[in-house]
């Protein structure tokens, strides 16, 4: 699959749950990871339901942080992509 965000194209790439692309800069594997360098999410394909939709927005916080060139440190930027996966659809749903 792929997105344009601010003109910025992005690949959404499902890949196996051990798949090195899913190492963070730590080490540990997680189940999904945007990587700006080659401007691609990767996510693990064991994701289903629930929460294929929390990590897949998690990680589209990161793609339009990216995107629109907003820098902020990495863990104000994780407390902020925790954040609106976990209330991004109430708060939307909210406004409707």
């Amino acid at each position: 699959m792929r997105l344009i965000v601010n003109s910025m194209s992005w690949d959404i790439i499902f890949v196996p749950s051990n798949s090195k692309d899913l190492l963070r800069s730590d080490g540990s594997i997680t189940l999904g990871v945007t990587d700006r360098n080659v401007q691609c999410v990767f996510l693990s394909n064991a994701l289903k339901g629930d929460l294929l939709y929390k990590v897949l927005c998690h990680e589209l916080c990161h793609v339009y942080v990216f995107s629109y060139g907003i820098y902020i440190s990495i863990e104000e930027e994780e407390r902020l992509a925790e954040f609106i996966s976990s209330f991004g659809k109430s708060i939307i749903n909210d406004t409707d």
